[in-house]
């Protein structure tokens, strides 16, 4: 099964749409989200990223399949 990455504001409504089989990563800027995506998907993966570089996003996306 692919696994995806899920970054920005509108990663909780996606996450409520997706298929619980699929694998997700979930790019956030908080650690306090942690908790909160977590609530929301049993079987999701976290980074901590900052948009604004690229070292941290290539980082992010190692493993995402594509």
């Amino acid at each position: 099964m692919p696994r995806i990455l899920i970054v920005g504001a509108t990663g909780v409504t996606i996450l409520r749409n997706l298929p619980a089989d699929l694998e997700v990563t979930a790019a956030l800027r908080d650690p306090a989200d942690a908790n909160r995506f977590a609530q929301l998907r049993a079987s999701l993966d976290h980074v901590f990223m900052d948009i604004t570089n690229s070292d941290s996003l290539r980082q992010a996306m190692r493993g995402v399949w594509g």
